[in-house]
């Protein structure tokens, strides 16, 4: 079963990549009322290129993403591969910038989640499930 919605998984995240690109931006620009950008990131193990559709918030000139996984136990596959390589690229709109990744901390993690959550159920959700299995990462994007 976990093989056939990861299956699944795949599929919608390469249809939505797909769909969102060649649109510039206009066909699934949103998720659950968030904006989406697609995040590419180089894998830490295989060094392939991976894109996939996330939600953010504006923090200023940069964005911000949490690597929430829907609430999963694990962090999600993109997050490990930034912890590899902080320089990604994003593609937002129809326009593709490269940005630095800066995992939040502490404090300033936990008032960025607030963001989130004030703007999200889901979130709150997401916060609930993963409750002392891990803490949802918050990451700053900063266009170079």
């Amino acid at each position: 079963m976990a093989s056939l919605q990861n299956t699944i998984k795949k599929t919608v995240t390469r249809f939505h990549v797909l769909l969102y690109r060649s649109s510039g931006g206009k066909i699934w620009k949103t998720m659950q009322g968030f904006p989406v950008l697609i995040l590419t990131t180089t894998g830490r193990k295989s060094g392939k290129t991976r894109s996939t559709p996330v939600v953010y918030i504006r923090d200023d000139n940069n964005y911000m993403i949490a690597a929430s996984n829907g609430g999963f136990k694990n962090h999600s596959s993109w997050y490990y591969n930034i912890t590899a390589n902080n320089n990604i690229r994003v593609d937002i709109n129809g326009k593709t910038h490269w940005v630095t990744a800066e995992i939040l901390e502490g404090e300033e993690r936990d008032k960025a989640y607030e963001i989130f959550k004030s703007q999200g159920d889901n979130f709150v959700k997401y916060e609930k499930q993963t409750e002392g299995i891990r803490t949802i990462p918050v990451i700053r994007l900063a266009i170079q």
